[in-house]
């Protein structure tokens, strides 16, 4: 299975996990209603790209691969998670 095609399924569920561990604890804490907490706590699941890829310079090619590929996989996700709620 190529690579771009094996990073959707990991970055969709660590995407999925992480907001919505995310909006669970922003909705007991601020008691806001769970789609504000979402959209707050979408920025904050996106395995950000700036941050993986300079982070895998020891790492073996076939792993900086998927590593790029999944925070790309990330970062489109969260931003079309944002746009088409923001729209």
């Amino acid at each position: 299975m190529d690579c771009e095609v094996c990073a959707w399924l990991p970055a969709f569920f660590i995407l999925l996990f992480t907001v919505g561990g995310t909006a669970w604890l922003f909705n007991y804490l601020t008691g806001q209603s769970l789609q504000i907490c979402l959209v707050n706590a979408v920025p904050m699941g996106i395995i950000s790209s700036a941050i993986a890829i300079p982070s895998v310079a020891n790492l073996s090619s076939k792993k900086k691969e998927f590593v790029i590929y999944e925070s790309s996989v990330s970062d489109i996700l969260g931003l079309s998670f944002q746009f088409c709620y923001c729209k």
